[in-house]
């Protein structure tokens, strides 16, 4: 190139600075692409402005963001088109310091501050600003994300936190007003805040609380607040509770239904929101806030403060109904104590009852067993008759009882219609033919139909229809048991007499507890057996209906849900015979008795000489027993509950602890029937719970079930 002609060698050096500024020209142009791409596609607002902060570019997420096109903002300031009044001196301020020292606090830094968009509207905005010196000129980009939604979500939740925690930790909302003003006031922006309750007798709304920022002068305005009232309508909360949603004011000075204006005015208070405190569809109270800035209508905080205000109803509700309830559960503890007063008295009355009764019929069923001329078997008959009709009031009795107390218990499994109903029909065939009613048990009686109930239970029901329905015949009369399919899967059962029938007047009393609709006096009843079967059939899901024609007669339907049949199991025998069961291998079956009435002890000590392989031992003391058991090691021990010294229930305890007597059957005697007793004895370790008057049949086969394990041991 040197050897070149100086003319070639220019025009060489020219077209290589030309081709060297043609690829500097093509960097420059596709930087200046790659930025306006950058600058178009950002998520960000990007925005350039100069060292006097005028905008030099502005994006399109700008344009969306602040609501200004690039064309209106190019040579406008930064200032005076998206920073808030308030903050323009701050922001020219540490202008000013960055153009003398280099330095400023918002540069090279993600802060969080408040910007404005071209409606007036001022939200949270996210900025970071970088720096260039270009050619000695300042060039500021600023990056801005639009954070109003996410910091919306969190005053929201902050809000509705605070208000929670707040409602958690008051019993009232009289305590909670105060509290509830400060924490929404201080979330959400708002200088004053205030709560007002519906009168309803009044019909007025009237001041419960209110709260101010203390560096808002409101003594006036709240003074006056507190002694107002407002109608539906007037004012700010009459016109929320009128109509029942969130009401927004963007001045209250211009506003013509605001009667408080004169001392808002003087407090410097222009917008408001208020919104109702709902329990249901109704208001309760009205809650209202207030700014120092005019305020343009927030659909999501008229949302937010309307969930608020439910949220407080929600409260003001529970803490309504805690209030019912605990005065209801005072009355209903109450009750509770008389029941159980009547309940312990009641259990108190059938014990004292039964252990007479023990005596009465146990010697009653011994002498029924013996040689007698005819017409002492006659008079026996009667004590027996009398005496098991006597036990039937009480057990009737102590029923109601343990239904008032809440100690009914049922063991619902499949029951047999046939085996239980023909069980009931030959137990009161005597009772029919003594007055010569005939017995009709229409088909299909017989067919293997199972339904879901508590086979003692519902053979007490049966029993007691069946007895009413011999009772109110008429003499010579018909007794009618049907059996037929129900809907819903249930199976009915019907007793129909032919007896005076029930007038229509009384049927309303028909189920009123010992109300026996002017019966004859001379016909035995107390009133209950209709209002318990009634029970314990719905006790096992059914239910129970009555029908009457007077002068006709009445029917008394009972419907049990179906069952499946049970599962094949086997059924131990049982011997019931008075002779009892095979001598007992390896010699004379043992049995301690602890009993500390007399009377009872003889009886038990009668039924047992009629069995000469069982030796009896006693004790009057529940200590003695123990000694006597460790001593000789009965196969059985009998025990009274009610002992002079320590209870039954004690016994079984130190029974069970001891080795020489823990593995002991014991078989509880005792003229307590209270299913409470029952299950804490057996829950204790007693084997078995049988309550007094003994009968002698039973007594018989419990000996010979212990005895045949004896044997087979």
């Amino acid at each position: 190139l040197i050897r070149l002609p100086a003319a070639v060698r220019r025009a060489v050096e020219e077209a290589a600075a030309a081709a060297t500024r043609m690829r500097m020209e093509d960097s420059l142009r596709l930087h200046a692409t790659r930025m306006k791409s950058i600058m178009e596609t950002s998520l960000d607002a990007i925005i350039v402005m100069d060292s006097r902060g005028v905008i030099l570019d502005w994006n399109a997420q700008a344009e969306s963001m602040f609501g200004w096109q690039k064309h209106e903002v190019l040579g406008r300031t930064v200032a005076e088109t998206i920073i808030p009044l308030q903050h323009r001196e701050a922001h020219a301020r540490g202008l000013m310091r960055f153009l003398a020292t280099g330095e400023g606090p918002m540069l090279n830094r993600r802060v969080d501050i408040t910007a404005l968009h071209r409606t007036g509207r001022e939200f949270s905005v996210e900025l970071a600003v970088t720096a260039s010196n270009i050619n000695d000129h300042w060039q500021f980009t600023a990056f801005i994300m639009d954070t109003s939604e996410r910091k919306w979500a969190e005053r929201r939740l902050a809000a509705q936190y605070a208000v929670t925690q707040v409602l958690a930790e008051s019993p009232t909302l009289e305590e909670a007003g105060a509290k509830i003003l400060q924490v929404l006031c201080e979330c959400l922006g708002w200088e004053v805040g205030g709560i007002w309750k519906v009168d309803r007798d009044a019909n007025l709304l009237r001041c419960l609380e209110i709260w101010h920022d203390p560096k808002t002068k409101a003594d006036e305005f709240m003074a006056d607040s507190r002694q107002r009232t407002f109608a539906p309508g007037v004012g700010m909360p009459g016109r929320v509770w009128s109509h029942s949603e969130p009401a927004w004011i963007s001045d209250v000075l211009k506003d013509p239904n605001f009667p408080r204006a004169p001392v808002a005015a003087k407090a410097g208070l222009h917008g408001a929101v208020g919104f109702p405190i709902k329990i249901g569809k109704n208001v309760y109270g009205i809650i209202e806030f207030f700014s120092h800035q005019i305020r343009v209508p927030d659909t999501e905080l008229m949302q937010m403060v309307g969930e608020i205000g439910i949220k407080i109803g929600q409260f003001v509700e529970r803490k309504e109904t805690e209030a019912a309830l605990q005065e209801r559960d005072l009355a209903r503890l109450s009750a509770e104590r008389a029941n159980q007063a009547k309940s312990e008295f009641l259990s108190r009355m059938s014990h004292e009852l039964r252990t007479p009764l023990n005596a009465v019929l146990g010697f009653a069923q011994l002498l029924a067993m013996d040689a007698l001329s005819s017409e002492q078997q006659e008079h026996v008959q009667h004590i027996l008759k009398g005496g098991r009709h006597l036990l039937t009031l009480i057990n009737e009795v102590l029923d109601i009882a343990r239904i008032e107390a809440g100690r009914m218990t049922f063991s619902l499994e499949p029951v047999s219609v046939s085996s239980v109903l023909g069980e009931a029909v030959d137990l009161i065939r005597p009772q029919a033919a003594a007055r010569n009613i005939q017995l009709v048990m229409r088909s299909p009686w017989k067919e293997t139909i199972y339904v879901r109930a508590d086979r003692q239970r519902v053979k007490q029901v049966l029993l007691n229809l069946l007895s009413n329905g011999v009772k109110y015949n008429r003499e010579g009369g018909t007794l009618t048991v049907s059996c037929e399919a129900a809907p819903d899967s249930r199976y009915r059962l019907t007793v129909t007499d032919t007896g005076g029938g029930i007038p229509p007047a009384l049927m309303s009393r028909l189920f009123t507890p010992f109300d026996r609709l002017g019966a004859d006096a001379t016909t035995e009843g107390t009133g209950l057996g209709l209002v318990l079967s009634r029970i314990l059939t719905m006790g096992m899901g059914g239910a129970l209906s009555v029908d009457s024609v007077e002068g006709q007669g009445t029917s008394v339907s009972v419907e049990l849900l179906l069952s499946e049949p049970p599962t094949a199991r086997a059924t131990a025998t049982v011997p019931d015979t008075a002779q009892g069961a095979a001598p007992v291998a390896g010699g004379a079956f043992t049995v301690l008795y602890i009993e500390d009435n007399l009377p009872n002890y003889q009886l038990v000590e009668r039924l047992v000489e009629k069995r000469p392989d069982v030796k009896l031992i006693g004790a009057m003391q529940g200590k003695l027993g123990v000694e006597l058991a460790v001593a000789h090691r009965p196969d059985v021990i009998l025990l009274d509950l009610n002992l002079p010294d320590i209870q039954g229930d004690e016994v079984v305890l130190r029974l069970r602890e001891h080795p020489e007597t823990a593995a002991i059957p014991v078989v509880m005697l005792s003229a307590d029937a209270m299913q409470k007793q029952i299950d804490k004895l057996l829950a204790a370790g007693a084997q078995k719970y049988l309550t007094k008057p003994i009968e002698v049949t039973q007594f018989y086969s419990l000996l010979d079930e212990l005895m045949t394990k004896k044997g087979g041991r």
